[in-house]
């Protein structure tokens, strides 16, 4: 595969601190923040966050403890099994997609786009290792892969989900993201994700729908959407959203 030519490199995501002592609910600050995130999402989708909560030395240790997990043996990672999907031990499934690559013994490093990813939920934190070149957003008006590259090595990136989107009647822009492998370097990531809870109907609140701002989409389940998108890897955008559930 090759590195579209729209990639922009590098890009640098709009950054909010979230360090501040002062930083309370009911406060003016917490309302003026909170003011700042929304207005970032609806333009960006996504930030990156800085929070001085969580030392490098813990991340670097999470990482660690990563790797360890990684070389258990196969049998060991295949006993973690879920009904749910995107749970459990995909090993397999990645298995599958790297033999379909080919990629010379002479060859000392290489790029290779990996597949392209919404975020289905209402929003996901992500925290990378020191390898910060891997993670693209696409742009808001579809034409552009941007770099996701942190200022800092202790700050996580922010991306809002479709959940959200439709929740708040699409003021948030949900972006797709990707990751581009270069090098021979193991990239790894966590993720924190924020999930409707099982059952909930997703719809938009009262208070952001009106006659300037009507309803944009049906009422939907969670989990029913979640494996619609499975089916098919190419129902993973905004259109998807809006082929399954729009008014």
């Amino acid at each position: 595969m090759t590195i579209s030519s729209k990639t922009q490199f590098p890009l640098f995501l709009p950054a909010i601190d979230f360090s501040s002592q002062d930083l309370k609910p009911e406060t003016l600050e917490w309302d003026s923040m909170r003011a700042r995130v929304r207005k970032t999402l609806e333009k960006y989708g996504c930030f990156e966050a800085l929070f001085d909560g969580a030392s490098v030395e813990l991340r670097k240790a999470v990482f660690e403890a990563s790797e360890e997990v990684f070389h258990l043996p196969l049998e060991t990672k295949i006993s973690t099994k879920s009904d749910k999907l995107y749970k459990g031990y995909a090993g397999q499934k990645i298995l599958r997609f790297v033999k379909i690559l080919y990629i010379s013994k002479n060859v000392q490093s290489f790029a290779e786009q990996l597949i392209k990813l919404d975020v289905k939920h209402f929003l996901t934190i992500l925290c990378q290792n020191d390898v910060v070149d891997g993670l693209e957003i696409k742009t808001k008006d579809g034409e552009e892969w941007t770099k996701a590259k942190p200022t800092q090595d202790s700050s996580f990136l922010v991306i809002a989900g479709a959940s959200l989107h439709v929740l708040l009647n699409g003021g948030v822009f949900p972006p797709l993201h990707r990751v581009v492998i270069t090098g021979k370097k193991d990239r790894h990531a966590a993720g924190l994700f924020l999930l409707p809870k099982e059952g909930l109907i997703i719809n938009a609140h009262e208070e952001v729908v009106d006659d300037v701002h009507p309803r944009l989409y049906k009422p939907f389940d969670f989990e029913a959407y979640f494996k619609f998108t499975y089916t098919d890897t190419k129902k993973r955008d905004l259109s998807a959203l809006k082929t399954y559930c729009s008014l």
